[in-house]
């Protein structure tokens, strides 16, 4: 990124994270994310375009922590994890846990919301999460989801909206 200097360069650059992440979306093999360690930025939203999520218990960063510095998402994290997760979690995740002191979920927060399809035993992860993927691509394993497609998007916006609006008062009185 520091070696960006003009306009165009970084569309390309974003453009080519898009293409790669969508790859891994619409790839007609399974796709799986193993997920040991700190997940953020990015690193989820990779996450995110799998198709298949596991997570070490021990993990105790999980976060879009750009947003703390007034970045949003940029490869799909905004709207594919309310797609998973569905609308009101996502607004925790991507909006209140950032402006609240950069807040990040735990690996049993991030498996309670729906976020990965298995939490793991940090002993033998990475072997625990092959066995995982090789019983899902078998068929042993079905992993079922959740549909938001119903959800309320407009009452979740007005109660976030809110939420920010006494958030920015309490911080800059007379702001709002």
């Amino acid at each position: 990124m520091a070696l960006i200097r003009e306009r165009e360069q970084a569309m390309q650059m974003a453009q080519l994270g898009h293409q790669v992440f969508r790859r891994l979306l619409d790839s007609p093999v399974p796709t799986f994310a193993f997920l040991n360690g700190a997940t953020l930025g990015g690193g989820l939203e990779l996450a995110l375009h799998c198709h298949y999520r596991t997570l070490a218990a021990s993990v105790t960063a999980i976060a879009f922590p750009e947003v703390f510095l007034g970045i949003l998402p940029g490869w799909g994290g905004t709207q594919l994890l309310p797609r998973l997760i569905g609308p009101s979690a996502a607004v925790r995740v991507i909006i209140d846990n950032p402006l609240n002191q950069n807040r990040m979920l735990r690996a049993d927060q991030a498996a309670k919301l729906g976020l990965v399809d298995v939490l793991l035993s940090d002993a033998d992860f990475l072997a625990e999460s092959l066995r995982w993927a090789a019983r899902v691509v078998t068929g042993e394993v079905t992993v079922t989801r959740e549909s938001h497609a119903t959800d309320d998007w407009n009452h979740v916006v007005e109660a976030s909206r809110a939420g920010l609006d006494l958030a920015t008062a309490r911080r800059c009185p007379g702001a709002v």
